[in-house]
């Protein structure tokens, strides 16, 4: 049997607009999320040491562990809910982007250690993350910008 009432004609586009909105809010409580942990360890660590009157030194060695177990949590977490948002284009330049990482990662290191009789890099892996970092995320947050200037 069909429906004597015709249904509302734009349902489709309303539900579109929806789920845009909830992944708007879900980008922004994920940054927000980000945001805190950045800043709520240091800042906690510090809270604690001025109610203990410790000295005024660097973080122990298990602050500095459990912060870098978490960065890794929230990244990947972040990078598994993002994925799932994404569409087959999107998906393309991520993918295009975390290959670049990679193979400057990889090719800095041997091209460094040539290198080094002529040059000195103060901390090379370090500078060779950023390097690679930059080679895949400056052209990556290029497109995503201008693809969100188009819409």
């Amino acid at each position: 049997m069909t429906a004597k009432t015709m249904v509302e004609g734009n349902w489709g586009e309303k539900r579109l607009a929806s789920r845009v909105a909830a992944r708007k809010r879900r980008s922004l409580w994920l940054g927000a999320a980000i945001v805190m942990f950045a800043a709520g360890l240091p800042f906690m660590a510090g809270f604690v040491d001025g109610f203990r009157d410790a000295p005024k030194t660097s973080a122990p060695p298990w602050v500095d562990a459990v912060s870098l177990i978490g960065w890794i949590v929230v990244v990947a977490l972040a990078m598994v809910w993002k994925w799932r948002d994404m569409d087959e284009v999107e998906r393309g330049h991520a993918l295009r982007a975390m290959a670049t990482i990679g193979l400057v990662a990889f090719l800095y290191m041997p091209i460094l250690m040539l290198a080094e009789p002529f040059i000195t890099v103060p901390h090379p892996v370090t500078t060779g993350w950023l390097i690679a970092v930059a080679a895949g995320g400056i052209p990556y947050t290029v497109r995503r910008l201008i693809d969100w200037k188009r819409r």
